[in-house]
């Protein structure tokens, strides 16, 4: 796949809003050190399960059900987002020239200019395209 834009905002976008960058190919290296991840890991058993599971997918999954964002470059799988993370969304994409397209792919599927974007103020009105 071929990504045009030249900006390469990667990382984690926590269910607080919190913004947690990241190396491009480390994103589940890098989720397994975020306190918040840490903490769900303990009381979820399902997390546990999937934690060292050699097929990844599984692990950013249970990532997504727990109100996780992975953001690389102007793909954002989100399964579900909030009006924290929406608010955090809207200043990161804010580096994105106006006409880019942003994509969402996880629960959430959308192709979106960030001018368009950037003028969402209810997140369910995201979260309803699933």
């Amino acid at each position: 796949m071929y990504i045009s834009s030249k900006v390469r905002l990667s990382g984690w976008l926590l269910p607080n809003g919190t913004w947690s960058e990241c190396l491009p190919w480390e994103h589940l290296k890098s989720a397994k050190n975020i306190p918040y991840v840490i903490e769900n890991k303990e009381n979820n058993a399902v997390l546990q399960t999937y934690w060292d599971h050699p097929d990844e997918e599984l692990l950013r999954s249970e990532l997504g059900k727990i109100g996780m964002i992975k953001i690389s470059y102007t793909l954002i799988d989100a399964d579900y987002i909030n009006e924290l993370q929406l608010t955090q969304l809207q200043k990161l994409a804010q580096i994105y020239p106006l006409e880019e397209e942003l994509e969402f792919i996880g629960k959430i599927k959308l192709k979106i200019q960030v001018r368009i974007f950037l003028k969402i103020k209810d997140p369910q009105r995201l979260n309803n395209l699933f």
